[in-house]
């Protein structure tokens, strides 16, 4: 499954706790929370049924400044990412920064305070 390798994959990338859709329970800095945003269909006449490009919003949040621009700097390095992804291979990930009306969506009794976000575009994974 794509959100459970994704998991894996940011997880040992940038070497903290990842949630995905929901933080089910408070947080401790720092950490990363993601979304499946929507997806795509290149291909109308493939019977398989999976889409063939996954867009993911991505948060990560911090105490620490510099600790938050050290995180974004190691997944900015996986820039058009090729290769294994958890328990599966991707053709592609695209990372960029959001677009500036963005508007943070996870939600905690209380969040770090230094944050940013990212749209990332997964092109071709098989599980």
């Amino acid at each position: 499954m794509l959100e459970v390798d994704l998991v894996s994959w940011l997880d040992s990338t940038l070497g903290c706790e990842v949630f995905y859709q929901h933080l089910h329970r408070q947080p401790v800095s720092p950490f990363v929370w993601f979304t499946r945003s929507g997806d795509s269909s290149a291909d109308a006449l493939d019977d398989s049924g999976d889409p063939d490009v996954v867009f993911c919003d991505l948060e990560i949040y911090s105490d620490d400044l510099a600790e938050l621009q050290t995180i974004c700097a190691a997944l900015r390095a996986e820039r058009d990412y090729r290769g294994d992804l958890g328990n599966g291979y991707v053709d592609d990930i695209a990372i960029v920064d959001q677009v500036d009306d963005y508007q943070l969506r996870a939600s905690a009794e209380s969040l770090p305070q230094f944050s940013t976000s990212f749209r990332l575009t997964i092109t071709g994974y098989e599980s």
